[in-house]
């Protein structure tokens, strides 16, 4: 997720200076005064810096969700890579981050639904 966040906030970063670019070109060509010029620069980079800022606190979030691992209620299954896995073999296989959190794996649920 860190190397996305890299992308994302790069593209911003290019984004907005081709914007400030254009618009301080633009206002230098049309009106032909510094001033106006550097309040477009100086909205536009307070624009980039909440944009940036709020971008990283999304992220952030993001692998904090991400991190979640659901366990079966039922049989303590965990499930991790689109399948459901015995708490064992999820140990062998090791443990990036580990925040649990519960569900109900399909054994379960048909187990539980057609009883």
């Amino acid at each position: 997720m860190i190397s996305l966040r890299r992308k994302i906030i790069t593209g911003q970063v290019v984004g907005f200076i081709l914007i400030a670019g254009v618009s301080v070109a633009n206002e230098l060509l049309t009106s032909k005064e510094i001033s106006h010029a550097v309040t477009e620069l100086a909205i536009a980079l307070i624009v980039a810096v909440v944009t940036i800022y709020y971008t990283i606190k999304i992220t952030n979030y993001l692998n904090y969700i991400i991190s979640f691992v659901r366990i079966c209620s039922y049989c303590n299954k965990i499930f991790t890579d689109n399948k459901w896995i015995t708490v064992s073999v999820k140990l062998r296989k090791g443990l990036d981050q580990f925040t649990p959190t519960h569900g109900i794996c399909t054994d379960c649920y048909i187990k539980e639904r057609f009883k």
